[in-house]
């Protein structure tokens, strides 16, 4: 549909003078097309295109996280060189549109690139030239996956946050105030849609104050090379060195791997030549797209161990389970694709005496392509504590097989086992169809939750290895001292982690045996003690509507454990905040006197929780703090006495 003549240019010359200021309005964008079809150019999905959809493009450029467009508005919006990607291109073409300068929508430009028009052009070919990763992250040059038809791309990996990504220095051709052509190829393989984003950073160095700018994005579709690209970026005019950088979006939890490729700063107006879901090489999928694999590969896999070894493995195979998703991981991490694997449990975890040899095993016999662990690990927490954090330290990182050890930290209360399996159930539902499993330790004396957490791997049909089956008969038979295992009553020392790693290895080759591979994994349609928390999510109160922190000091949180607040009380007036879920769940600086109590109020329903707790040393604990059937409005007040402190608000959704 078109507007009049006069009506357009009316509309585009007010839109001109708008879209250069600092844009202190706000559009609309929550209308939606009757059809959810694409109409080009209508970017608040409100049926028509006229010059709100280019004001809000322009605000989307400028701001991309304070406003929002809907996925169908994204494709809406993306009118100039259909598949780079929204930009301030597409909010000129629709003003272009608008005044008969162009006929249609969208407008595909006849500007190609040429070597000879490139300012710079990475191709990965002969190595990373000037490419490095930013914060924590690694880049490499691999012949995994490129753009085109032969090559090498750029490999991002070891991300902890969004903005980690990979960077290079523009140096001193590049001017404020000057306007240029920025594009790259990205691809990455979560499994799901990921927005990936070219951003610019001047100054930061020598004291100098950072400032950070939007250049191009582009919603990453998992296994598809997708273009991002802004033909007409101008370098504020900023002080300091610049920096060009590729990313995720902030707060959006996108922390997979992903790959760069033919990165382009060329003249303004110049366009790639780069097409999303164009040709390229893309790695095997651990998304949990099917992969092909060979049941029998390790069929004649001969054992080396001694006899009495190999029975010690045996007993530790508490439930063999479904093998299929384990399989599929570890074929498609043969072929090429990256490998993640999470543990998530109390200090025997965060000791990493059997994590690291368990992933240095995984990593030499079945990582082609890159390799990460992920240590989430907290001494002294059980399996609450672990729900509350799981969503920051696990499922945002999209691990490919997920370890759960918290038997000697849980306890026999319906909380502990509702939590745990509220745990298994979060990361099988995972888009990504992880392989999950269950590790079950003993103390020495004999203690373990095995009672109640074989049941629920059970049902769940994962695998179950049992430390406490094999320890025992171990210790009976007199195979073993328990010197050969603990340095504690709890802990194993390195050997004993080597145990715990060996049964875990010895299962793995069991698993890929043709005997005991599966064709598909389904959920189960029932729990044995109930997972209707595993929808758990760590919120900050300060986050949430009509926030009041009453007499709560705001602080640093607990040792980058996904707990990454604290609010202490410090008088007599109660914090509160609304929101909407189920419930509650809080978790809270814990020890055996002097940490206070609180009285947690929803909905007018009192809960009382103390501080002071047998086994705890001044970590975290958790307890429900309210929950209700159905999801509604939640009217929050917590009061309390003492030095009272919360490092988590655990909503139920």
């Amino acid at each position: 549909m078109k507007l009049s003549k006069m009506k357009r240019v009316l509309s585009a010359t007010v839109a001109l003078m708008m879209i250069g200021t600092s844009l202190p309005f706000t559009v609309n964008a929550a209308g939606s097309s009757a059809n959810n079809s694409t109409l080009y150019g209508d970017a608040n999905t409100d049926g028509v295109v006229d010059i709100s959809d280019a004001v809000l493009i322009a605000q989307y450029v400028k701001n991309p996280g304070k406003t929002y467009i809907s996925k169908q508005g994204l494709v809406n919006a993306d009118v100039f060189n259909v598949g780079s990607g929204v930009t301030i291109d597409d909010a000129n073409t629709i003003k272009k549109y608008l005044i008969d300068l162009i006929s249609e929508l969208p407008e595909e430009p006849s500007i190609n690139v040429t070597p000879q028009k490139a300012l710079l052009n990475y191709d990965f070919n002969s190595g990373l030239s000037s490419w490095t990763g930013r914060g924590p992250a690694t880049v490499t040059a691999t012949d995994t996956a490129y753009y085109g038809t032969s090559g090498k791309s750029m490999y991002v990996s070891g991300r902890t946050a969004e903005w980690n990504g990979a960077a290079v220095s523009l140096g001193s051709d590049f001017k404020a105030g000057q306007t240029y052509s920025i594009s790259c190829a990205a691809l990455q393989t979560s499994g799901g849609s990921a927005e990936i984003q070219i951003s610019l950073q001047q100054g930061g160095n020598n004291g100098t104050t950072a400032v950070y700018s939007h250049i191009a994005s582009a919603t990453c579709k998992s296994g598809e090379w997708t273009k991002l690209e802004n033909t007409s970026f101008t370098i504020p005019d900023n002080a300091g060195d610049m920096t060009l950088y590729v990313e995720t979006v902030q707060s959006t939890g996108d922390l997979m791997d992903f790959y760069i490729d033919d990165v382009v700063i060329a003249p303004m107006g110049t366009t790639s030549s780069v097409k999303t879901g164009g040709t390229g090489k893309v790695p095997a999928s651990s998304s949990g797209d099917p992969v092909d694999v060979d049941p029998t590969k390790w069929d004649n896999y001969q054992e080396t161990a001694s006899s009495q070894y190999i029975d010690f493995y045996k007993s530790s195979i508490k439930h063999m389970g479904n093998t299929y998703r384990l399989n599929q991981k570890l074929a498609a991490a043969e072929q090429g694709a990256p490998l993640t694997v999470a543990y998530l449990g109390g200090s025997i975890t965060e000791g990493k005496n059997y994590t690291t040899p368990f992933s240095n095993y995984l990593k030499n016999t079945f990582a082609k392509g890159s390799f990460r662990e992920i240590n989430a690990g907290l001494s002294g927490t059980s399996s609450v504590v672990g729900l509350v954090r799981s969503e920051a330290q696990i499922v945002s990182q999209k691990p490919d097989i997920i370890f759960l050890e918290f038997s000697v930290n849980d306890h026999e209360d319906i909380m502990y086992k509702k939590c745990f399996e509220s745990c298994i159930k979060k990361f099988l539902e995972m888009p990504n169809a992880p392989a999950v499993g269950i590790i079950i330790t003993r103390a020495k004396g004999g203690f373990s939750s095995q009672n109640q957490m074989y049941p629920i791997g059970k049902n769940f049909d994962i695998p179950v290895i049992s430390m406490d089956d094999a320890l025992t008969k171990a210790f009976n038979s007199r195979f073993l001292n328990t010197s050969d295992y603990y340095t504690d009553e709890y802990h194993p020392h390195q050997k004993g982690g080597q145990l715990i790693a060996d049964c875990m290895a010895y299962y793995v080759r069991q698993a890929l045996k043709s005997r005991n591979q599966s064709s598909g994994y389904t959920l189960p349609s029932s729990y044995v003690y109930g997972a209707e928390y595993s929808d758990t999510v760590n919120v900050d109160p300060k986050n949430l509507n009509n926030f009041s922190a009453g007499s709560w000091t705001s602080g640093y949180g607990y040792n980058n454990s996904g707990l990454n607040y604290s609010y202490t009380l410090n008088g007599g007036n109660p914090m509160k905040f609304k929101t909407q879920g189920k419930g509650l769940i809080i978790v809270f600086k814990a020890n055996s006197s002097g940490m206070g109590s609180i009285n947690v109020t929803v909905n007018g329903k009192t809960t009382k929780i103390s501080g002071n707790k047998q086994y705890t040393w001044g970590g975290p604990d958790a307890e429900l703090g309210y929950y209700q059937n159905t999801s509604g409005d939640l009217d929050v007040s917590i009061s309390g006495s003492g030095q009272f402190t919360i490092w988590g608000v655990g909503l139920i959704k």
